[in-house]
This record gives structure tokens, C-alpha cells and sequence, in this order.
């Protein structure tokens, strides 16, 4: 059963087409990758997905509901959360604190309450739910340091748990091991693993080829904004195109 359907997905700006018909679907419980040259549009499907972008033209179907015309916020309530490349974190607050404010979305009180926790009524719980957040990406143990003290590895890993706070259905994810050596490689390889078997699925755009192939079920490849090619890892890997236009060989 497909969580996710895109149909015709076309984006354009001031003339220039970003994406041009981009259609697929990905299953329940599935991870897919998302490949492709710099500049293939990849970043900027998934700035579509979560709405960061309006569709040109084109269609969005999360769950069996046409989510096309829905605002941000409202894509992310219904469990579609993306990632940044670039980690947006709060620098001074704990990590602690940045996982509950992507909780906030699901919390019945304002933000002011979330951070300086004068609302008492939900304290404990919603604190419980953000340190088992932090457990389950490894970051138990940094809950009260602030963000400008934790590492490259940290950051990546603590964006993940603030997107995994909103209780997402589907999980975007840019870039998650860009900049990490082989060991931080595989641990968010495994983290990403752990998260579809908790029952979500996962869009990736990785230009780690290797990482992607032995992760993914299934993999789309973008160039100049079309769709090339879709298919297994290993028909990726051996499709003529995809060789010659993003692998460096034909």
C-alpha cells in the first residue's frame, strides 16, 4: 500500500523550470532514495512535499487525501516532516529544549509555556517523550548541553529527533551523513533503519551512493529536473542512463 503518490509534480520559477512532470509513489513502511547531479531538483522536491514550495502543477496524495493545496504547518500535522542539509537548530538553547519545540506541534499550550515550562499540566510527560526522543538517536546523554557545544555528528542526529518529535508518518530527510566519517556514517545509516522499523516511512536525498544502495528499497533518480529513472538499487546501478548522466561512467 503506498503512503505517498506524486503525480505530474512540475515547479517553476520566473520561467525556469525546477521540475518537469516528476511522478512516483512510495510504500508504507518503505525507505526510498532520491538521487541525482547537483541541481537535479532534488531539494526542491522535497521543499515541495513538505509545501516550503507551491506546486506549478501537479498532484500530492498522503495517505488516500489530497494534501496539494495545504499550507506547511498543515502538511506536517497530517505527518509528513522534512530535515534540513544545513542543521536549523537554536545554538543557545539545550538540546533538550529544541526537541520540545518540535513537540509543539502535538502540546495543547503556547511555545512560551514549552520552553520555560510555567504550564505544568503536561511538564512531565512531554519532557519523558523528548528524552526518550534523544535515547533513541543516541543523545541521551547531551540533554541539558546547549546546541553550540555539540558536534557536527550531534547536530545531524538531533535534527532527526526534533522531526521524529512531530510524530511523523513519512520522514524527509537532506543530507543526513554529508560531512560524517565512515563510523558516524553507519550509525545514522542504522538510525534511519530503526526509524522505519518504528513504522515510518522515509524519503532520502543522500549523494553517498554506497550508503543509499545497501539502504534503500527503492530508489528515484532526478536530472535537470526529470525523473530518469526508478527502480532497486541494483537496477539503478545498472541503468545506462543513470551511469552516464550520475555514476561517472557509461
Amino acid at each position: 500500500m503506498n503512503i505517498l503518490e506524486v503525480k505530474n509534480l512540475t515547479k517553476t520559477f520566473v520561467g525556469i523550470c525546477a521540475l518537469e512532470d516528476v511522478s512516483f509513489n512510495i510504500g508504507e513502511n518503505s525507505i526510498v532514495g532520491l538521487i541525482g547531479p547537483n541541481g537535479a531538483g532534488k531539494t526542491t522536491l522535497i521543499n515541495c512535499l513538505s509545501k516550503f514550495y507551491h506546486l506549478t502543477r501537479g498532484k500530492i496524495v498522503f495517505k488516500g487525501e489530497d494534501i496539494t493545496k495545504l499550507k506547511t504547518f498543515q502538511v506536517c500535522s497530517k505527518g509528513i516532516v522534512r530535515t534540513f542539509q544545513l542543521t536549523s537548530l537554536f545554538e543557545t538553547e539545550s538540546a533538550l529544549g529544541n526537541v520540545l519545540i518540535g513537540q509543539h506541534i502535538h502540546i495543547k499550550r503556547n511555545l512560551w509555556h514549552v520552553l520555560t515550562y510555567t504550564n505544568r499540566e503536561q511538564e512531565n510527560s512531554v519532557r519523558n517523550a523528548a528524552i526518550e526522543k534523544l535515547e533513541f538517536v543516541g543523545l541521551a546523554g547531551f540533554a541539558d548541553k546547549p546546541v553550540s557545544e555539540i558536534s557536527h555528528f550531534g547536530r545531524k542526529v538531533l535534527s532527526i529527533a526534533i522531526a521524529l518529535a512531530t510524530q511523523p508518518k513519512m520522514l524527509l530527510i537532506d543530507e543526513p551523513v554529508a560531512g560524517l566519517d565512515n563510523e558516524e556514517t553507519t550509525k545514522v545509516l542504522d538510525l534511519i533503519s530503526s526509524i522505519r522499523a518504528s513504522g515510518v516511512s522515509v524519503l532520502l536525498i543522500e549523494h553517498n551512493v554506497k550508503a543509499i544502495m545497501s539502504l534503500c528499497d527503492k530508489v528515484i533518480v532526478l536530472n535537470f529536473g526529470r525523473k530518469i529513472a526508478e527502480g532497486t538499487p541494483s537496477e539503478i546501478v545498472n541503468n545506462k542512463e543513470v551511469q552516464k548522466s550520475y555514476l561517472g561512467y557509461a
